[in-house]
């Protein structure tokens, strides 16, 4: 049974901070464009730090830039002369880093990042989402399964010079509409305005009430065969 994501539900409803606000606590210009870089989770064990040195030298230097570490991997971008919010790298689980989060992809113009769930926040909030297809960050990206469905949503490139035009013109025009049909069906299958957490509970309540299954027994023909199977099974087990 599809419900949708319930884990993204709360930002659907969540209000912004002025943006003035937001960019005195995170260091920026109020008045003027950034873009938000949103780091990926550390499982890889590859700093993003290198690319997104190129990635800052590739694009608009008039662009302000605003660097958001996995709230694994706090210290990525400390040697990086760029702003970094928030610097201790905190998960979004209180209604302050919550605010925090969600300003930051709000007040921004675009978001960019290699492979990260942000991604799905930014569509959200109808932000123009973009990604550079780098052979040095091969394993982050086309090396996951899950890639593949964020690249319905994604603005691809595959290279810097690439991404900076596609950049450009992401900030001039929005979004397009590029978000709501992967948001439509990878986070909110039965309509924007339904969400999915009471879908989830009812579904699971439901089965919960429903009869067991009847339990199915191995047929009397085919019993001979488990001493056979054994050592496989074992070896898959282990």
């Amino acid at each position: 049974m599809v419900t949708g994501a319930q884990l993204y539900d709360q930002w659907f409803d969540w209000q912004p901070r002025p943006r003035e606000e937001f960019a005195e606590r995170a260091g920026l210009d109020a008045a003027r464009t950034w873009v938000l870089y949103v780091g990926c989770s550390p499982w890889t064990g590859q700093s993003e730090a290198p690319f997104v040195r190129r990635w800052r030298d590739a694009i608009d230097p008039e662009l302000q830039v605003l660097v958001r570490p996995h709230p694994k991997r706090p210290n990525a971008f400390d040697e990086l002369d760029l702003a970094v919010f928030p610097r201790e790298g905190h998960a979004p689980t209180d209604d302050e880093s919550k605010a925090d989060y969600f300003d930051s992809i709000y007040h921004s113009a675009a978001v960019v990042g290699l492979n990260t769930s942000a991604m799905i926040e930014a569509a959200i909030l109808r932000k123009p989402v973009l990604t550079v297809l780098d052979p040095e960050y091969a394993e982050v990206q086309q090396g996951t399964l899950h890639f593949e469905y964020l690249l319905e949503l994604l603005v691809v490139a595959r290279t810097l010079e690439e991404h900076r035009a596609q950049l450009g013109r992401a900030i001039a025009e929005g979004d397009l509409g590029r978000s709501e049909p992967f948001v439509r069906k990878m986070v909110r299958p039965h309509g924007l305005d339904v969400a999915a957490t009471p879908l989830f509970v009812d579904e699971l309540e439901r089965f919960a009430a429903s009869a067991a299954p009847r339990r199915q027994r191995t047929p009397a023909v085919l019993r001979p065969l488990r001493p056979l199977l054994a050592p496989l099974a074992a070896r898959a087990g282990r």
